[in-house]
């Protein structure tokens, strides 16, 4: 198979970061600096350079260059795969530029590959660097290129002495063309260590890049009107936090000064997350103290944030483009990027009330609904609608992984109350309290909903409490917890016994290199991984297991299977190549949610092969896609979001949704 490794490096004055490829690229100031290329049939990679690059490279570079993109074109055409590290760059990057305004063919979608997709379907590292390190190449990626390459592809301060705005100093220019060079053969590297995707992985990814590129319509002008309002509620609500303390805290975001003032006025707290902060504003506070944390509150809400990150993501078509990151998580799910659909805030308006928000003065609003900082945040969702003479149409799994788990675990009572359509979380409750389900109060079912979400994976007390935090329910003493779980446990037998099957399977693998079973899935060794075949066909990994000595949560030690994965070490998304332990429950919910994401993949696969509908959006286990105006029939979606696989006979599944002019929950 002759392949052709690619890399671009380019500059604009758009944050690619903070707006996207998408609008990055088609800035008319965003351009290609050049381009390394290596076809497998030759020795070595070379460089191309565009037109106003070329003209400013130093005499005696020594660089391998070509002078005519031609060459690169015919090879599109010869070569068999055309592969590229986070290919959708260049990709984009090759239609904005080269096509669009150079008049080049179009690089052939069906010969792309991207290297970085694969190191994730691996559960390797997606960066270049970090791939690099952890499966040691000969050849690196070049730690001093990238600094020169991040100084060169954004606009600098212009000077007296240089009034330039950009970086494009001659030498430096080469040196970038080196650093070009070197991506090349590193990624060239890297993926020959790796086995090729299967197809029907490279299938899924060529629909995520599909979606990506269709984007969604966004409600502009409706993002414009609710920011004014916003803003000037902001305004008025920092004067009045200053006038209230008298000057001490000068805005919600000083948090130090806020605990000082509080601390002096009899509140200390730890810290001012909006959980802190509901607990102590129901505690005793004098009304001073009680307005200034019901600011800190206001102003704190992250969703407002999200308004400007829509903005900015928004492209010339109004659509935000390239907002889904294929293969995010080790278990083959989707994650976000940019505004991050995935974090929005549950509750939201209906259609009729964001036009009340839209239409009304900040007064108004404050009288017929909630505080404008609330009714922003409820109206966020809506900000995303539907083009003209075409509405959405949404389908959401319900409860999945519960259903996934009792698959998998053969839990038939519970399998059988999913296919009853019984109220599942009543049930939970009936379990642990030792009633019928239709005498269980509102306490009580909430304790079973948070057991059901939260005791699936082998949890214990600080999962409940981590669980019932997040949807504001409030616990019984940690004796009542304990008991709680328990007889959760003791109602879920199968599985319990998962848990323990998993665990004792993967040890013995890992032990012995030889396969196990339990139910639908297998476990075996390859190429250094430890790969779990799902019931779909599809394999998720774990890189260089073995069986270490671990500490558990509870201070005692234990044999436990470790391997190697990129580790989050902080809240601000840091994360560390590093070996951690796993155990039954993990397992069961690494593939839970792997069998989940595969049904969602499915779902995504029907919905795109109709005629009827086009996806724009798809969030945790929810398909949101555009549909001619006329469309009533929800059961007809819901229906072809909810069919079962093949591969899943005896799941239950279902789906509800809606459909409507403005995006909701």
């Amino acid at each position: 198979m002759r392949k052709l490794t690619i890399d671009f490096e380019t500059r604009g004055s758009v944050n690619l970061k903070t707006s996207g490829l998408f609008k990055y690229a088609e800035s008319p100031d965003t351009d290609i600096i050049c381009i390394s290329f290596k076809d497998s049939n030759a020795l070595s990679p070379c460089v191309y350079y565009t037109e106003k690059f070329a003209a400013l490279l130093p005499e005696g570079h020594r660089l391998p260059l070509v002078k005519d993109i031609g060459l690169l074109t015919r090879l599109f055409g010869l070569v068999d795969v055309i592969e590229a590290h986070n290919a959708t760059f260049e990709m984009i990057m090759w239609r904005e530029v080269m096509a669009k305004r150079r008049g080049m063919p179009d690089i052939p979608f069906n010969k792309v590959r991207c290297s970085a997709a694969k190191a994730a379907y691996y559960a390797l590292p997606r960066s270049l660097s970090d791939v690099g390190s952890a499966l040691n190449l000969n050849v690196q990626k070049d730690a001093a290129g990238y600094a020169l390459m991040m100084k060169m592809c954004k606009p600098r301060k212009p000077t007296l002495a240089d009034p330039s705005i950009w970086h494009e100093y001659p030498e430096d220019l080469a040196r970038l063309g080196r650093y070009c060079i070197r991506d090349v053969e590193t990624e060239e590297e890297m993926s020959g260590l790796l086995p090729d995707m299967p197809e029907r992985e490279l299938n899924s990814w060529r629909m995520d890049f599909n979606i990506n590129n269709r984007g969604l319509m966004v409600d502009v002008e409706g993002i414009k009107n609710i920011r004014a309002k916003v803003e000037d509620s902001e305004t008025k609500l920092i004067l009045e936090i200053q006038e209230l303390t008298k000057g001490f805290v000068k805005s919600a975001r000083q948090i130090d000064n806020l605990k000082r003032w509080l601390a002096d006025n009899g509140i200390d707290v730890d810290n001012l997350t909006k959980d802190t902060v509901t607990q102590t504003l129901k505690k005793d506070c004098p009304a001073d103290v009680a307005r200034v944390l019901e600011i800190r509150q206001l102003l704190g809400k992250s969703s407002v944030a999200k308004f400007e990150a829509m903005q900015d993501y928004t492209c010339q078509d109004n659509r935000m483009h390239g907002l889904f990151m294929w293969h995010g998580a080790t278990t083959g799910r989707f994650s976000g990027k940019g505004p991050q659909l995935q974090n929005y805030p549950r509750e939201s308006f209906k259609d009729r009330e964001i036009e009340d928000v839209l239409a009304w003065d900040k007064e108004t609003i404050e009288i017929w609904h909630c505080p404008i900082m609330q009714a922003a945040s409820k109206c966020l969702r809506g900000m995303i609608v539907a083009p003209e003479n075409k509405l959405l149409v949404a389908a959401d799994f319900e409860q999945i992984e519960a259903r996934v788990l009792a698959w998998l675990a053969r839990e038939e009572k519970v399998l059988q109350q999913f296919r009853d359509k019984l109220p599942i979380y009543e049930l939970a409750a009936a379990d642990i309290y030792g009633k019928p389900y239709n005498k269980i109060n509102k306490e009580e079912r909430q304790i079973g909903k948070v057991c059901t979400l939260a005791l699936g994976y082998q949890g214990w007390i600080s999962a409940l409490q981590n669980m019932a935090t997040a949807y504001g329910i409030v616990l019984p003493s940690e004796d009542e917890c304990k008991k709680i779980m328990t007889e959760w446990r003791m109602s879920r037998p199968a599985t319990v016994h998962l848990w323990k099957d998993y665990e004792e399977a993967v040890m013995k693998t890992v032990s012995t290199g030889q396969p196990h079973s339990v139910g639908c899935i297998k476990f075996g060794i390859q190429d250094g991984f430890l790969r779990v075949l799902l019931p779909s066909g599809r394999k998720i990994s774990y890189y260089q297991p073995r069986i270490d000595e671990v500490v558990t949560p509870y201070g005692g030690e234990k044999k436990s299977v470790t391997y190697m994965t990129q580790r989050a070490i902080n809240k601000a998304g840091s994360t560390k190549w590093d070996r951690v332990p796993t155990y039954g429950g993990k397992l069961a919910e690494n593939i839970t949610q792997a069998v989940a994401a595969d049904l969602l993949i499915d779902a995504l696969k029907r919905v795109e092969a109709s005629s009827k509908f086009k996806t724009v959006l798809h969030v945790h286990d929810e398909v949101v896609a555009e549909v001619d105006a006329g469309f009533k029939d929800l059961k007809e979606y819901e229906d072809l979001v909810a069919e079962v696989p093949e591969w899943a006979k005896g799941l239950p599944i279902a789906a509800s949704g809606w459909i409507g002019k403005r995006y909701r929950k």
